[in-house]
């Protein structure tokens, strides 16, 4: 059966509304109380920095082994390691992990829950050791679809083979009654409906483990971002070109170019050499000419500095004089010569400040110019008078309003249009695909026994000579059908698992039928299967190399039990009497024979009796039991039997009453010539 709808729904509002794993149901285990983290969110100090590598790698048992970034939990029995305990070492495997029970999920006094962990002493060590972010098969390839098991117990953390353990069982998850599901995120399994009764039934010998799957352990978070993860681009190109640098106060761009890497300790610096006293500041008018600086004195230890010097008072405002010209700049001094590396010298105190000078004064404003006088205003012409208004005519009566029209008659119907003509037919719709469980593939035409994910290939080219037929597991909709392909297996007691249809997806006339006498699964590889056919029908070509194909399978099954015994059968009978035997009719009802009856030791026939031609001679025959003495006759009856003779042989005797009379013996026979 599925997995009911509500518990999918009570898994996802856990999920997404409160962050934590389902391990039982609400009235079970409240979201509250759940204390199983399961996040969905991906925080920055989370994020996978290396998950760029793990695509085009695979998961395979006896091949995957640790790297830089995942650990690897299956089996592997090429390294030192096999059969022993495994380890988080590079180029080694973690093992198999054996899986710790969740009391507090139990559901019906049954245990459904169980966690993935790396320390198995007790509940709470499980917890605070639980393992997360398992990688994803949906992202990165169907090799990574977590694997699980029952199997001995004790062999957690072990590089062993668990097909060689005792009990072994792989469970799938689509199992009817015992599906189950494995939370990535939460490092979770569970049961939605029941629990295998291999485990429910031996748990103090039998536990359930997961015997493939991969943890991601490569570089987390942005902190951890090197400036070598980036995309540098040149002018012109993508990627990064300046990156947001903190002075302590602001952020500001810096082009990826001027950063460097840390610069080494500074050398000793030498005392600078004293400042030049700032130049006087020239009134308003032209400027002082600025100080000469202070030469630079060799390098060292650094001078203190000078005090700074007291402002200047600031002279009286007046009219502002012409700029006064930059006095020359003091000569540099040369560069002292570079100290040793070490600490580095005090600062010293700044030197004082020159007196700033005094401000010129401000020249006095001109004297604004007399306003012209206006000119005069021409004079105005006069305004012409007004014409008298006319009177106002009295106004007319009101119209009396006019009789309504008459209703105009109706105009009589047009007569209706020809029918159109009837439209051509639609085209017929195209047949639909063979029946039965059906995928779509590519064709693979190299006839190679290893196909990509999505084809499939055959290893001959001549449809009637092809034995083999290889199929990914993986559908040109990227859907993995392991399983299915593995449930043909199960069909063990019919020479012919199953009958596959094979049909170009644009030309349903090209096909190909087999019967399916044997299946092959590569445990090294685990992408494809390999299915032993016998050739029964289709056409003449084979398929071109890409096409697009269906491939169906009709399961034939193993045969079924036999059906119970049926009810006794009832017939209608005519003509019942005591005794009376039944002789069947066309229509299959009896009638009652008064005239053959048969009370449990004697059989009455009234009527004839007939010996007709039988199977052992050409002439019918009758049965008579050679008796010792005369049988008893009642009267009235006569009887016909065979009895010993006195003298010899064995005679046909009629009786008739108390009367016998030898009807023939073997004596007389002899006698008359008669062959007996």
């Amino acid at each position: 059966m599925a997995i009911e709808n509500s518990k999918v729904t009570n898994r996802l509002d856990k999920k997404i509304n409160y962050g934590v794993a389902r391990t039982a149901r609400d009235s079970v285990i409240s979201p509250t109380a759940e204390v199983l983290d399961s996040p969905i969110y991906n925080p920055g100090d989370n994020l996978w920095l290396d998950s760029d590598l793990l695509y085009n790698t695979v998961l395979l048992p006896d091949y995957s082994v640790n790297d830089q970034i995942r650990l690897v939990y299956t089996n592997n029995n090429t390294l030192s390691s096999d059969g022993s305990q495994g380890s988080d070492q590079v180029g080694d495997v973690a093992g198999i992990l054996e899986l710790y029970p969740m009391p507090a999920s139990a559901e019906d006094g049954v245990i459904k829950t169980f966690i993935a962990c790396s320390d198995r002493s007790s509940i709470s060590q499980a917890i605070t050791t639980r393992l997360k972010e398992w990688i994803i098969f949906g992202y990165f390839g169907p090799t990574y679809l977590v694997k699980i098991a029952i199997a001995e117990s004790g062999h957690h953390g072990e590089n062993v083979d668990p097909t060689t353990l005792p009990g072994y069982q792989e469970i799938f998850p689509g199992t009817s009654g015992i599906e189950w599901y494995f939370d990535l995120d939460a490092g979770l399994l569970t049961f939605t409906n029941d629990v295998p009764s291999a485990y429910e039934n031996n748990k103090t010998s039998r536990s359930i483990y997961l015997i493939k799957g991969a943890r991601y352990v490569g570089r987390k978070g942005i902190k951890n971002l090197k400036l070598r993860d980036l995309n540098f681009g040149s002018a012109g190109s993508a990627g990064v070109s300046d990156i947001l640098m903190y002075n302590g106060e602001d952020w500001y761009p810096t082009p990826v170019g001027n950063i460097s890497g840390s610069s080494g300790s500074s050398g000793l610096s030498s005392s600078s050499g004293e400042s030049g006293s700032a130049g006087s500041s020239g009134s308003a008018g032209s400027s002082g000419s600025s100080g000469t600086s202070g030469r630079d004195a060799s390098a060292g230890s650094s001078g203190t500095s000078g005090s700074s010097g007291s402002a200047g008072s600031a002279g009286s405002a007046g009219s502002a004089g012409s700029a006064g010209s930059a006095g020359s700049a003091g000569s540099a001094g040369s560069a002292g010569s570079s100290g040793t590396s070490g600490s580095s010298g005090s600062v010293g105190t700044s030197g004082s400040s020159g007196s700033a000078g005094s401000a010129g004064s401000a020249g006095s404003a001109g004297s604004a110019g007399s306003a012209g006088s206006s000119g005069t205003s021409g004079s105005s012409g006069s305004v012409g008078t007004s014409g008298s208004s006319g009177s106002s005519g009295s106004a007319g009566s009101a119209g009396s309003a006019g009789s309504a029209g008459s209703a105009g008659s109706s105009g009589t119907s047009g007569s209706s249009g020809s029918v159109g003509t009837s439209g051509s037919a639609g085209s017929s719709g195209t047949s639909g695909i063979y029946g039965g469980v059906s995928f779509e593939y590519n064709y693979d035409d190299s006839n190679t026994q290893s196909p990509g994910f999505n084809d499939f290939s055959f290893d001959s080219s001549t449809p009637s000579s092809i034995t083999k037929i290889y199929i990914s597991d993986l559908t040109v909709d990227n859907v993995d059908v392991h399983d299915y392909y593995s449930s043909i297996n199960s069909i063990t007691e019919n020479p012919t698992y199953a009958q596959v249809k094979i049909t170009q997806k644009d030309d349903a006339s090209k096909f190909l039928i087999f019967n399916i006498t044997d299946l092959y699964y590569d445990s090294q590889l685990h992408t494809y299967h390999e299915f032993t056919v016998n050739y029964v029908a289709g056409s003449t070509t084979i398929f071109s190399n890409g096409d697009s194909c269906i491939i169906s399978f009709v399961l034939i099954g193993n045969p079924g039990t036999s059906g119970s015994s049926g009810t006794n059968g009832v017939i209608s009978l005519n003509n019942v009497g005591e005794n009376y035997l039944i002789s069947l009719n066309a229509d299959g009802s009896g009638t009652g024979e008064a005239n053959l009856t048969f009370d449990g030791s004697t059989l009455n026939i009234t009527g004839k009796v007939s010996v007709l031609s039988g199977s052992s001679g050409s002439s019918g025959y009758a049965y008579f039991e050679i008796l010792d003495n005369d049988p008893f006759t009642p009267g009235g009856v006569s009887s016909l039997y065979s009895k010993s003779v006195a003298s010899g042989g064995t005679g046909l005797y009629f009786k008739n009453d108390s009367n016998s009379d030898e009807l023939v013996s073997r004596k007389k026979a002899i006698t008359y010539g008669l062959i007996f």
